[in-house]
């Protein structure tokens, strides 16, 4: 993820050209956060799981520092 942004971006391993960004600014909105006293989105974790068929994609479980919750989500693969 982006430090003190709630994005995530994907990397090609072999060139780490950034090949797409994902904005999660909108899980769980800035202002709810500060009033919750929750901060950044830090926590990422590879479920493993991927989605067959032709909408192939990757899940997550991405949480932040003192966030209430942990939200389980899909990456789907855009075609190209």
């Amino acid at each position: 993820n982006v430090w003190y942004q709630d994005l995530i971006i994907s990397i090609h391993p072999e060139t780490g050209e950034v090949e797409r960004v994902y904005d999660f600014r909108d899980l769980y909105p800035i202002e709810q956060r500060q009033n919750d006293g929750a901060d950044v989105l830090n926590g990422i974790s590879l479920t493993g799981a991927m989605n067959g068929g032709s909408e192939d994609g990757v899940e997550l479980w991405i949480t932040g520092k003192l966030w209430p919750n942990m939200y389980r989500v899909r990456l789907k693969q855009h075609a190209t």
